[in-house]
């Protein structure tokens, strides 16, 4: 009967300590998210279409999107290059 005593004041503490932590996290948090920063585009960038013998496009109501070529693949990872048409607005 001696341990519970022990038990519980060790429940309590630590029950008391993540109520503190959890009041000092939100007090602490201001909720803002950082602003949005674009990924950096390809110096080498260019538009127009590339004269591919293999050009695959896919076409869909927002977008149209083409491959050129055929995908190089080196172990798990594939070279795809994807092209961007002038008309598109994407």
């Amino acid at each position: 009967m001696k341990q519970t005593p022990k038990a519980l004041i060790w429940s309590v503490c630590i029950c008391a300590f993540c109520v503190v932590l959890m009041a000092a996290v939100l007090l602490l948090y201001d909720g803002k998210e950082p602003p949005f920063v674009p990924p950096p585009f390809d110096d080498g960038a260019v538009c127009g279409i590339p004269t591919a013998a293999e050009l695959q496009e896919l076409e869909t109501d927002a977008f149209c999107v083409s491959v050129g070529g055929k995908p190089v693949c080196d172990g798990q990872s594939a070279q795809v290059w994807f092209v961007n048409p002038r008309e598109n607005t994407v």
